[in-house]
């Protein structure tokens, strides 16, 4: 839960693009 919560943080402050590129990453990871 707190690993999530930093994860808002650094959203928060972070490139929106930076942000879908990271989501796409993790999304892809957790595909395999």
């Amino acid at each position: 839960m707190e690993s999530h919560h930093k994860v808002e943080c650094y959203l928060d402050q972070a490139d929106p693009r930076a942000v879908q590129t990271a989501i796409k990453l993790a999304w892809e990871m957790q595909r395999r």
